[in-house]
């Protein structure tokens, strides 16, 4: 990137998209290989993406911090902790990216957990999140719809804006699977 330091800090600072999207161009590609080869889609490397993206701005807008390497170095090294981490973390994580239809979720995941299958309780949390969620889920990973499809379907002024509720919409899937294992824990 030709721009100095300062320059790419002031224009974070401001979220402004000719930078962004110059990172992306100088950098998605070396993020997504990482993902590739670790058990992530494309998806997960758009995902990822973003997520750096928000860390990076958040740092810069930090006024003690001093980038120590190139910006193109350290977006792969936040990408790459990031990406660790959610490997480390994920346990019986939604896999949805891999289900074509819920009912045929059984023959793709064996895991039983108190005489209850992955695709059951997936079901259950599917039913307990909001209509809103339920329609963009099943939207983003059962029908595969782009993002570009469900920005226009549900009126989402930027992609950024449709990423940004499926996360939340995952969010409500993850806090139900949780308050269900602690509850589980506390018996």
């Amino acid at each position: 990137m030709s721009k100095s330091i300062h320059e790419i800090r002031e224009a974070l600072k401001t979220e402004n998209n000719f930078v962004i999207g110059k990172l992306y161009k100088d950098n998605f590609k070396k993020i997504s290989k990482l993902v590739l080869s670790n058990s992530g889609s494309i998806a997960d490397a758009e995902d990822l993406f973003q997520d750096t993206m928000v860390v990076l701005i958040g740092k810069i807008r930090q006024e003690k911090f001093q980038l120590t390497a190139s910006i193109d170095t350290y977006l792969y090294a936040i990408s790459k902790n990031l990406w660790l981490k959610k490997l480390r973390d994920h346990k019986i994580q939604l896999s949805l990216n891999n289900i074509q239809t819920i009912d045929s979720a059984n023959s793709v995941f064996n895991i039983t957990e108190n005489d209850k299958t992955y695709s059951e309780k997936l079901k259950g949390y599917l039913q307990k999140i909001t209509d809103h969620c339920f329609g963009l889920i099943k939207d983003f990973f059962l029908n595969e719809n782009n993002i570009e499809h469900i920005q226009e379907k549900y009126g989402y002024t930027t992609r950024h804006n449709a990423i940004n509720q499926k996360h939340k919409c995952i969010k409500q899937i993850r806090k139900l699977k949780e308050k269900e294992e602690k509850s589980k824990k506390v018996v």
